[in-house]
């Protein structure tokens, strides 16, 4: 019986065209399972629960089809103060967030703060702003019934936008090469992938 000997090569070892190769190699291992997504939804909550979005789940696909989006089932109620603490604590930085939670604080005030809104019915095989039945209550005219659903679709919107920025973090190279080492890879001459079958 003859054995065979392959060489295999830490990333680090590869030439600079070897490592492209194992860079596309290995560049999805990050978003793999569906844990990459976890941090991105609990912001979201954590930032929705300060203007009164609470949400029980959230359903996505991406991020290259038609169809691709983000909503989820929840509700909305008003929370006093809670445009000021997303502002100053929550996401300083975020004017797209800004204008959501201000558009909704508006909303409240010209309906004495009764706005509420309920958020179900996930009917389709996609997942986007659009797929999900928002039922509005609270509200003096239909342009604020209408209003408030927009809002809370943009608040959708913005966290489908989220998901596909740590989407796309996780797949560049200084990411998937931090993944390289952290799982100890090794790699043929060529760059690509060795596994413990030979293949």
């Amino acid at each position: 019986m003859q054995t065979h000997t392959i060489t295999t090569y830490d990333f680090n070892e590869l030439t600079a065209a070897a490592k492209q190769t194992a860079l596309n190699e290995v560049r999805d291992f990050n978003v793999n399972d569906s844990d990459w997504s976890e941090q991105a939804i609990e912001d979201a909550k954590y930032l929705g629960a300060m203007i009164g979005i609470t949400i029980d789940k959230v359903l996505f696909s991406g991020f290259s089809s038609q169809g691709d989006g983000a909503c989820f089932l929840g509700s909305y109620d008003y929370v006093k103060g809670g445009t000021s603490r997303l502002k100053k604590l929550g996401a300083p930085k975020d004017l797209e967030l800004h204008a959501i939670a201000d558009r909704l604080l508006e909303i409240q005030r010209s309906n004495r703060y009764s706005v509420s809104a309920q958020i179900s019915d996930h009917t389709t095989n996609y997942y986007h702003e659009n797929t999900v039945w928002i039922d509005v209550q609270g509200c003096a005219h239909e342009d604020d019934d209408d209003n408030t659903r927009k809002a809370l679709r943009d608040f959708m919107r913005w966290i489908y936008k989220s998901l596909e920025n740590e989407y796309d973090y996780l797949r560049k190279d200084a990411q998937v090469e931090e993944a390289i080492g952290a799982n100890d890879y090794q790699f043929r001459e060529d760059g690509k992938i060795y596994s413990c079958n030979g293949s």
